[in-house]
């Protein structure tokens, strides 16, 4: 039988992204989702995603909830957690490659799956899913680390990580340019 504490985690995480798709009235006359998204990443990938679109997350990390792309609805966890990291390792020329770029894109996906732990690290989707969820939250003492957690549960604050195992589920829309 399945675990109620699980139960529960993973509707919760799944009413947090409905939250998000709220904001969208199109999602209503559809079975495809649609969701604004960020992603932090630097001018020079900014400029290989113009030029060939985006690479499968797979040819560069493992990934902690699939290999897939990943992109946040949070536009500050992506500035204040992601970019921030890049900055640290930017050279502070301006429009070098290192610069630090916050891309926003429109995700799209049928099925998501709501991940409530680790184990679906490095692994692909989840059969019959497009797309993995997670709600995370910061884990210290590490800048970087952040894991899945129950929202209802945690004072801390918690957001929301999508992970599009399709580059095709991706549309970037915008950037803007990190100081």
């Amino acid at each position: 039988t399945p675990d109620p504490a699980m139960t529960h985690h993973r509707s919760e995480t799944m009413q947090r992204l409905e939250s998000y798709l709220r904001h969208w009235p199109l999602n209503a006359f559809t079975p495809a989702k649609m969701i604004l998204a960020f992603q932090a990443t630097t001018l020079g990938a900014l400029r290989a995603i113009t030029d060939a679109g985006f690479v499968s997350f797979a040819s560069l990390d493992s990934g902690y909830f699939g290999k897939a792309l990943y992109f946040t609805p949070d536009y500050d966890y992506s500035v204040n957690v992601y970019g921030m990291s890049l900055l640290r390792s930017w050279d502070n020329a301006p429009n070098s490659d290192t610069q630090p770029v916050i891309i926003a894109a429109f995700v799209c996906f049928r099925h998501a799956f709501p991940c409530t732990d680790m184990s679906y690290e490095g692994q692909p989707s989840r059969g019959g899913y497009d797309t993995h969820v997670a709600v995370v939250h910061h884990v210290p003492p590490r800048a970087m680390e952040y894991q899945p957690v129950d929202p209802t549960t945690t004072a801390d604050p918690t957001y929301l990580e999508i992970a599009a195992f399709q580059t095709a589920q991706v549309l970037p829309v915008a950037y803007h340019l990190l100081p």
